[in-house]
């Protein structure tokens, strides 16, 4: 769910749920800084793995992932450019 849009920069605000099991190949933002806190759940991210209350970053034009849900999990994310998406 898209929570807030910057029209001059492109960045948003998502509120995002995986459900228990997705995984989301390695990949890059080119355009954007991607920062996560973890709302509820557990979260793998590069072989680590982010439990409620946890925060991560993930910089721009830099490969992370993948993304593994380990239990639902739900999170706050905000990319600070606009959100491409590339493979790793």
């Amino acid at each position: 769910m898209m929570l807030h849009k910057n029209e001059q920069t492109g960045g948003v605000t998502v509120l995002r749920k995986f459900h228990a099991g997705v995984t989301i190949p390695a990949h890059i933002h080119p355009q954007a800084n991607e920062s996560v806190y973890i709302l509820s759940g557990e979260w793998e991210e590069s072989g680590v793995t982010y439990s409620t209350g946890a925060f991560f970053f993930a910089p721009r034009g830099v490969a992370h992932g993948p993304h593994v849900a380990r239990t639902e999990v739900v999170s706050l994310t905000i990319f600070d450019g606009p959100l491409t998406v590339v493979g790793a």
